[in-house]
């Protein structure tokens, strides 16, 4: 993995433990992900609003495994691994800034949907080519 992203989290993002809350991770990698549309692969989400269609999140899994403290500084990386029809599945991983320690480690799977007729539909060619450069098999 190559495309991270440096995030500080929050005193929100805990709760009363002093425990990074689960949610934010998710939001973490969303954000992550989202960022490497626009500079690693050049594309507007303008685009997809304008041609009624979205990303959707339709699985999301995650292991934890070590603590984040309040006011660490870590990365976030995130590489699509798997691309299948409307499908595409991104794997992430949360890393200390030196990369010794990892926190969190799992994937996310996007379907590609048109907003009107709620059909998943297969990914746009010109996205597939985009993506696929990231595929490591």
């Amino acid at each position: 993995m190559t495309d991270f992203r440096i995030f500080r989290p929050r005193y929100g993002d805990f709760n009363m433990q002093g425990v990074m809350k689960s949610s934010v991770f998710f939001d973490f990698v969303c954000e992550s992900h989202l960022e490497n549309f626009e500079h690693r692969y050049g594309i507007d989400f303008k685009n997809y609003r304008a041609q009624n269609t979205k990303w959707r999140i339709w699985e999301y899994n995650i292991q934890f495994c070590s603590e984040i403290e309040q006011l660490e500084v870590f990365k976030v990386y995130t590489r699509i691994v798997e691309l299948d029809g409307d499908r595409k599945k991104v794997s992430f991983r949360f890393m200390d800034f030196l990369d010794k320690t990892e926190y969190a480690k799992g994937f996310l799977t996007y379907r590609f949907q048109n907003i009107l007729t709620k059909e998943y539909i297969p990914i746009w060619e010109s996205d597939l080519t985009s993506f696929v450069k990231d595929l490591q098999i």
